[in-house]
C-alpha cells in the first residue's frame, strides 16, 4: 500500500517536471553553463576511468 502510494507521488512529480521542461537528458545538461561548471577535468576523467571497479583504497 505504502509502496504504491510512493510510486504514485513520484510518477506525478516526474510528469510535472517533464511538462515544465525541468528534466533534461545528460547530453543536453552537459551543454549548459551548469554542466560545464560541474564537468570533470581531463586529469579527473583519466583517473576515474583508470581505477579498477571495486578496488578499495
Amino acid at each position: 500500500m505504502v509502496n504504491n502510494l510512493y510510486k504514485s507521488k513520484v510518477s506525478k512529480l516526474i510528469e510535472k517536471a517533464q511538462k515544465k521542461g525541468l528534466i533534461k537528458k545528460y547530453d543536453v545538461f552537459c551543454e549548459t553553463e551548469e554542466g560545464k561548471k560541474m564537468a570533470l577535468s581531463k586529469d579527473e576523467t583519466i583517473y576515474y576511468t583508470s581505477v579498477k571497479k571495486g578496488e578499495a583504497k
